[in-house]
């Protein structure tokens, strides 16, 4: 089967999906997949229905709350600020504890908006997060353990994005 074939059957699989033409539709996703497999590429094209919560927005603000980066929101409040009682420690970049919390944050973000809405900005210099009245949210991340941070009613769908071997090497 022709690679292509492939990837339109996929696309109108997830298109069916979203829409709600099959079990039922799904509105948060997690696009899982290695690093430059092409996740935040394939979500330039999304139109302003969905929010996009990328893993990097959220390590960018953490450290900043650390000290360690300067994205210039100084006179803003602090990810921890505006949502506290994080269960995880987060003041060790890279540790398996500051990786949850950053999922935890996303999780947060996906219910409330908050970040959006304080106008928090990561390295891009833009504003991220979720705008109030979107419920349809993409988690772009490399691994898939902000699952783990929902009940199990409101878990996001899984998607794997697998790239060719010669752009992960």
């Amino acid at each position: 089967m022709p690679r292509i074939y492939k990837t339109m059957k996929h696309i109108q699989l997830f298109e069916a999906y979203t829409q709600g033409l099959t079990k039922s539709p799904a509105r948060h996703f997690i696009l899982d997949g290695a690093s430059s497999a092409g996740k935040s590429s394939a979500l330039k094209g999304l139109d302003s229905s969905w929010a996009i919560l990328a893993v990097d927005s959220f390590f960018n603000v953490m450290a900043e709350e650390l000290g360690i980066e300067d994205f210039g929101n100084n006179n803003k409040p602090t990810i921890s600020q505006i949502y506290p009682g994080c269960p995880h420690q987060h003041d060790t970049p890279g540790d398996e504890s500051y990786e949850k919390a950053a999922r935890w944050y996303m999780a947060q973000e996906a219910k409330e908006g908050k970040i959006f809405q304080t106008g928090l900005k990561d390295a891009t210099g833009n504003t991220f997060g979720k705008p109030q009245g979107i419920d349809k949210i993409i988690y772009d991340d490399v691994d898939g353990s902000v699952i783990q941070m929902f009940d199990n009613d409101n878990r996001p769908q899984w998607l794997l994005v697998h790239a060719p071997i010669d752009h992960t090497v």
